[in-house]
């Protein structure tokens, strides 16, 4: 989109509502920026929309982390970054893995994490971005995921990609899950 178009779309639309121009831009700039990474890298992207504030999925995300059986552990936490250490077990052709990872949260819009170290991956890095839709009642939740493990198997880059698409797609249910559970119990208790 050429800057001159962007910056007429900007001002007539500033004048019509400042608020919905600033939020649509952001949108925008993100989603260009999140396709550019996915296209770049080739990583497995996918979103959905869940019934919850983005602040409740934010929560959601976090909680999943905390109880995750001991397969992921908090190294170091400084604010707005955590070091992380997860185990993986059973994943196709290399069976178990550990990785080191540093996440990056901006709360209740973002959460970034890039590998640190690992004992098979060559990369593991990705993004959920969490985006009010519905004036805030609603969240589009997007999960976006490239993974490169350090194995000479014929079709192991098509593997990769398959188990991760996998992996991003029932990580997003899972968090839907939770928020909407979350949303449905916090509702029932302010009903009582």
């Amino acid at each position: 989109m050429s800057k001159l178009f962007l910056s007429l779309l900007i001002l007539a639309a500033v004048q019509a509502s400042p608020n919905a121009v600033l939020a649509k831009t952001q949108a925008h700039e993100s989603h260009e920026v999140e396709h550019a990474v996915a296209h770049e890298r080739q990583a497995s992207q996918s979103h959905l929309v869940v019934n919850a504030s983005p602040k409740q999925v934010y929560e959601s995300i976090i909680k999943l982390r905390l109880e995750s059986n001991n397969k992921i552990k908090e190294v170091e936490n400084k604010g707005n970054t955590c070091l992380i250490e997860e185990k993986f077990d059973n994943l196709p052709v290399i069976g178990k893995a550990f990785c080191i990872y540093k996440e990056t949260y901006i709360p209740y819009k973002i959460i970034e994490y890039s590998m640190v170290n690992s004992d098979k991956f060559k990369a593991f890095e990705g993004r959920w971005n969490i985006a009010p839709a519905n004036g805030g009642n609603h969240t589009l939740l997007t999960l976006t995921t490239y993974i490169d493990v350090d194995i000479k198997v014929p079709f192991a880059k098509q593997l990769t990609k398959i188990q991760t698409m996998s992996g991003v797609k029932r990580r997003l249910k899972a968090v839907k899950e939770l928020s909407e559970t979350k949303k449905l119990s916090a509702a029932t208790v302010a009903t009582l």
